[in-house]
C-alpha cells in the first residue's frame, strides 16, 4: 500500500498492489515542490521492463485557480519517465472534455491539460461515464498496446463513482518468461489436500502389515537410505487410502463466498440494479440501486459484527489471533535491489547473491582461533547409548495431537496416530 494523506478532512490518494506485484514495486520520491498535491508514484520492474504508476486526485476547485493546474501539470511532467512506460490514473474532475473528439469548452484548465497530453504522447483510454453522464476518472498510458479489456464495473460499496477494470501487461510483450503481470486478470491455481476424515484406516493397516520390510530395507546402506524407503512407502499408502480434494484459489469467483446466502442474494440484486440503472439512467432505478447499496452495506456490517462478537464470547485465544492476523498480515516479497553499479536485480537468484554478498562483507572474519570451552560432562564418563523400544515409541505416538497439519516430511500427526498405531 502506497498513500498520500492530507492533514485536513477529505482528499488523499492510496495505491493498493496485490502481493503478486508488491515484490516488483519501488516507491518514487515526490519532490517537496509538489507536497500540496494529492499524488503518489510507484515503479514496477517486471521482466526487466519498468513501468511507472502515477495516481493523482485533482479537486474540483483547481478549475478556479489556473496556478494549481500549472503545478499539477508540472508535477506530472517531472514524474513522467522519458525511457519507460507510464500509467497515470485518478480522479481528474474534468467533465468538460470530449475525449473521443479531444475538444473542450473554452476554459483554461482543459486546454492546459490537453496541451500536456499532446506533448507527452499520452493516450486516454476511458471512454464511458464514471459518474452519472460525466467521465471524471481517467487513465492515461504511454503504451496503448499493453492495455486490453477496459470495462466499467459497479461502484465499490457506497461510492458514487463507477469502477474501472482493465488488463495491463507489465512485462516484456515479446518475452517468453510467462510472468503473470496483468491488472484485472484472475488465474486459477489447483492444489490438493488430504481429507483425513474420510481416510480408510483399516485398509491402510492391512497395507502396512503386508509390506515385506526385510526386502524394503535389503539394499539400504545408510540411515538416509532407510528413511527414504520407509518414507516413500508411507506416502504411497497415504495416496492410496486417504482421499484428496482439490483446493481452487480463484479470487474473483470467491469474493462473496464468505457471506451467507441472504447477503449474497442482496449483493446479486445490487449488481442487477446497477446494470439496469447504467443502461436506462432513470431516477427510479438510481434510487433503487442506492437503496440496495445501503441495505447491502448494513447487512455486511451486521454480519461482521455478529461474527466478531461470537469470536470474543468463545474465549478461544488461538481463533482470536488467527482472525486478527488475517486482517493485518501482509505477505510481501523483496523489491528489486541495485548493486554497487546501480544495476537493478529482479530475479530471486540475483537478489539472493546480492544479499549474500552484502551480508558476508559485514560479517566478522574467522581468525581460526578456538577459545577453550569448559565441558559439562566428565571426560571419563562412558556413553551408554540411546534406548529405544517399541513400547516407548508407542507411548510417544499416543501423546501426539490429532492434527492434520503436516510438517516437512508431509506426514501430519493424525496420520501417524491412526496409521502407525498397529
Amino acid at each position: 500500500m502506497y498513500r498520500k494523506d492530507r492533514l485536513t478532512r477529505g482528499g488523499g490518494v492510496c495505491l493498493l498492489l496485490s502481493t503478486a506485484l508488491a515484490s516488483f514495486a519501488t516507491p518514487v520520491i515526490i519532490p517537496n515542490l509538489y507536497e500540496s498535491l494529492d499524488i503518489v508514484a510507484v515503479d514496477l520492474l517486471v521482466d526487466r521492463i519498468k513501468t511507472r504508476l502515477i495516481l493523482i486526485y485533482r479537486p474540483p476547485n483547481f478549475s478556479l485557480d489556473p496556478t494549481k493546474d500549472e503545478l499539477l501539470t508540472a508535477a506530472l511532467g517531472s514524474l513522467l519517465p522519458s525511457s519507460s512506460r507510464a500509467i497515470i490514473l485518478g480522479d481528474f474532475n474534468l467533465p468538460h472534455i470530449n475525449w473521443n473528439a479531444l475538444n473542450f469548452s473554452s476554459n483554461y484548465t482543459s486546454a492546459n491539460l490537453l496541451d500536456f497530453l499532446s506533448n507527452s504522447a499520452l493516450h486516454q483510454i476511458v471512454d464511458f461515464p464514471t459518474r452519472d453522464s460525466n467521465i471524471l476518472d481517467l487513465i492515461f498510458v504511454t503504451d496503448p498496446l499493453a492495455v486490453a479489456n477496459v470495462h466499467v464495473a459497479p461502484p465499490i460499496s457506497t461510492s458514487d463513482r463507477n469502477s474501472i477494470t482493465l488488463n495491463f501487461h507489465f512485462g516484456d510483450m515479446n518475452g517468453c518468461k510467462g510472468t503473470n503481470s496483468s491488472i484485472g486478470s484472475f488465474e486459477t491455481h489447483t492444489n490438493y489436500s488430504y481429507d483425513y476424515k474420510l481416510a480408510d484406516w483399516s485398509s491402510s493397516d492391512y497395507y502396512l502389515q503386508n509390506i515385506d520390510w526385510s526386502f524394503a530395507f535389503a539394499f539400504c546402506k545408510s540411515v538416509d537410505d532407510y528413511w527414504k524407503n520407509f518414507h516413500s512407502l508411507l506416502i504411497n499408502g497415504l495416496d492410496q487410502f486417504v482421499p484428496r480434494r482439490p483446493i481452487v484459489n480463484a479470487t474473483k469467483s470467491k469474493k462473496n463466498s464468505k457471506y451467507p446466502n441472504s447477503i449474497r442474494r442482496l449483493l446479486s440484486k445490487k449488481a442487477t440494479a446497477w446494470k439496469l440503472w447504467s443502461r436506462f439512467k432513470t431516477v427510479t432505478l438510481k434510487n433503487n440501486y442506492k437503496k440496495l447499496v445501503n441495505l447491502g452495506k448494513s447487512a455486511i456490517d451486521c454480519f461482521v459484527k455478529s461474527n466478531e462478537e461470537e469470536l470474543i464470547s468463545q474465549g478461544n485465544l488461538g481463533s482470536f489471533y488467527k482472525y486478527v492476523n488475517s486482517k493485518t498480515s501482509v505477505r510481501s516479497g523483496i523489491p528489486p535491489l541495485c548493486d554497487i553499479h546501480g544495476t537493478a536485480k529482479t530475479s530471486d537468484c540475483e537478489k539472493a547473491e546480492l544479499l549474500n554478498s552484502f551480508f558476508s562483507s559485514v560479517f566478522t572474519k574467522d581468525n581460526n582461533y578456538l577459545p577453550p570451552l569448559a565441558t559439562s560432562v566428565p571426560p571419563n564418563h562412558p556413553f551408554i547409548g540411546v534406548c529405544s523400544t517399541p513400547l516407548l515409541i508407542s507411548k510417544a505416538i499416543s501423546k501426539l495431537k490429532n492434527s492434520a497439519a503436516a510438517g516437512s516430511d508431509l506426514l501430519p500427526e493424525c496420520f501417524i496416530r491412526n496409521y502407525l498405531m498397529l
